[in-house]
């Protein structure tokens, strides 16, 4: 009922028409087509930012005319070829990165490798494979650094230890952590390690910290330390004693993967994963530089799929510093979506977005059970995003299994606001502090002609809706005394006229929550902005 009544108050305030929606952007157009070979799914994606560039990684294959693509593509920006390039390579490629100029980084269920942008591998010492395969016999996930060398997660052999290290006529004890030299050698002065099972992988955390991540009933202890499935080192590999994981040490099941911290060291955990304290999965939640659960990021209550397999695959930024989150669900925090949401920045679900049908129609012979999953959502430098994954229609149309998706309004780039006196902003309001303790300021390029407050129920507050220029008599809405940098420094008459453009609300005697400002402006737009009270 509580779901039916805030979808109700969204139609009523108009959000469908106002919000800035998610489109298929028309003008890419993918010259490959891959939904008859062996799978259809992508599973990373990278853009050179200095060419537009796209590169994207899965389990596929397909040719055109001489060349012959397997697991890996690139194209330029608009989709079409971007250079003569042709890579066979693993037998699934789930990871792609940048690690020099001519040079990238790609992993999969195989090991990793480098190639350049012709997707050419004579990058390195020719002896560098070779040396590998001895040092890291039973290879897993890996770390590249810029200067060539690595980490390496090592398998276990068939008796279960950790597969031994192999270098000419020699044998090393066997080791779950191993760092190479840039040709490819055992590093044997990096002498740290999981000491009872290997982890699952290593993800960049700052330019001096890694986050090592791996099941919490295997990677268990790092340097005989209990780390329960999650640690972070330096890159001497000293262990980060600041550092805490939250993983449920004593419950095996599902996976996780740990994404880059942002500007405040927070970093978000992807997956099917438990917490400590927790018996039910969890797929999404932010945490703070110590590990410590970030209880203001809605993360209870998440996605949900019918089968059973839900969870969360990626998650990238918004320019309003909200976020995209792709997996495979059918609702998410109890609101029908498939496999594609947007949240604010507290994680509350934003039900405007993705309304329509979205990906769906998976390869039926391949990851069948994830028909319509979303894999990765990268933003584009040009605007928009890119998103890759498990799907064969979007919004019910025939498509790749990759596409670019935007906004609505003149090619800004998704989620963005624009500021004040650009072309979309004179239709457009800034409202601050947000989330806010009392006081909430409503600045717009236009004037305001009237506002409207609602709460979550969709009740309109007493008193809420007035005419400009009549007074503001109510106890929540009055005049702005606040003087914006675009205010300063004019006449007497362009202040009068600002001071028409500003407003402020007290939602001091209200109940902290979610409210919803509804403002029609001179111009007959009317828009809507949800504000939290906290």
């Amino acid at each position: 009922m509580k779901t039916i009544l805030i979808i109700g108050l969204f139609i009523l305030l108009g959000l469908g028409s106002s919000a800035q929606s998610f489109v298929v952007d028309t003008t890419f157009s993918p010259f490959f087509d891959i939904r008859a070979g062996r799978g259809t799914i992508i599973d990373g994606l990278y853009e050179d930012s200095n060419n537009g560039r796209l590169y994207g990684v899965g389990n596929f294959s397909t040719t055109l005319g001489s060349s012959f693509f397997r697991n890996i593509l690139t194209c330029k920006a608009d989709g079409s070829p971007s250079l003569p390039f042709s890579f066979v390579g693993f037998n699934s490629i789930g990871g792609i990165e940048r690690h020099s100029v001519n040079r990238l980084v790609i992993s999969g269920s195989t090991g990793i490798g480098f190639i350049d942008t012709l997707g050419n591998t004579n990058l390195l010492s020719t002896n560098w494979g070779q040396n590998k395969i001895g040092a890291v016999k039973c290879s897993g996930n890996a770390l590249i650094f810029p200067d060539g060398s690595s980490l390496f997660a090592n398998g276990r052999d068939n008796s279960g230890k950790a597969c031994k290290i192999i270098q000419g006529t020699d044998t090393f004890p066997g080791r779950h952590i191993i760092k190479l030299t840039p040709q490819g050698l055992w590093d044997s002065t990096f002498n740290h390690d999981a000491t009872y099972g290997q982890p699952g992988g290593f993800v960049r955390y700052d330019s001096n910290r890694i986050l090592i991540y791996g099941n919490p009933l295997r990677f268990s202890h790092y340097d005989s330390i209990p780390i329960e499935g999650m640690c972070r080192i330096y890159l001497d590999g000293t262990l980060d004693t600041t550092f805490t994981s939250p993983i449920n040490p004593n419950i095996s099941g599902g996976s996780f993967l740990p994404i880059s911290a942002d500007s405040l060291g927070r970093f978000f955990i992807v997956g099917t994963f438990y917490l400590k304290g927790d018996t039910f999965r969890t797929f999404l939640v932010r945490l703070n530089a110590n590990g410590s659960i970030d209880t203001t990021f809605q993360y209870r209550n998440g996605a949900f799929a019918f089968n059973g397999f839900g969870g969360v695959n990626t998650i990238t930024e918004t320019p309003d510093k909200g976020y995209l989150i792709g997996g495979y669900f059918d609702q998410y925090q109890g609101v029908n979506k498939k496999s594609i949401v947007k949240v604010d920045s507290n994680g509350i679900l934003e039900p405007q977005y993705f309304t329509s049908l979205g990906p769906d129609s998976a390869d039926q012979f391949s990851f069948a059970i994830f028909q319509g999953l979303v894999s990765a959502i990268i933003p584009s430098k040009f605007g928009g995003y890119y998103v890759g994954g498990n799907f064969l229609k979007w919004d019910g149309q025939a498509s790749q299994p990759l596409i670019k998706i935007t906004g609505l309004n003149g090619g800004i780039p998704v989620g963005l606001e624009a500021p004040l006196g650009s072309a979309r902003g004179a239709s457009n309001i800034l409202v601050f502090p947000n989330p806010t303790s009392g006081l909430v300021n409503i600045e717009s390029e236009l004037r305001i002609e009237r506002m409207e407050l609602y709460d979550l129920r969709g009740a309109r507050l007493v008193n809420g809706f007035e005419k400009y220029p009549v007074n503001w008599s109510s106890s929540v809405f009055s005049d702005a005394s606040i003087q914006s940098k675009q205010s300063l420094n004019h006449s007497a008459t362009e202040k009068m006229y600002r001071d028409a453009r500003l407003k402020s609300l007290d939602l001091t005697n209200l109940d902290n929550g979610i409210y919803f400002l509804k403002v029609v402006l001179k111009n007959g737009v009317v828009l809507t902005k949800k504000i939290i009270k906290q």
